[in-house]
């Protein structure tokens, strides 16, 4: 690697599916788990769709107000 070299950071952007599936099945401690090391992200638009299904299925709404929840909120995940 030479000085003009990037240092490239693994960033991973969590969708609406990955958030919903932990949150219905109760196991957004798991997802935490697994990414407790890793720099997440999601999207404003992500997060509307995950609103959007609280209607049917209430469970997801602790995708919308879990404050530990890497990429909560369309922000960068600052509870490592």
């Amino acid at each position: 690697m030479t000085e003009l070299a990037a240092v490239v950071n693994e960033v991973w952007v969590l969708d609406a599916m990955c958030m919903s599936h932990f949150a219905r099945a109760d196991r957004l401690d798991v997802l935490r788990d697994l990414l407790v090391d890793k720099e997440c992200w999601t999207t404003q638009v992500v997060l509307e769709e995950v609103s959007r299904g609280v209607a049917v299925h209430p469970a997801l709404n602790v995708v919308l107000t879990a404050p530990s929840l890497p990429g909560a909120r369309g922000t960068q995940n600052q509870d490592h």
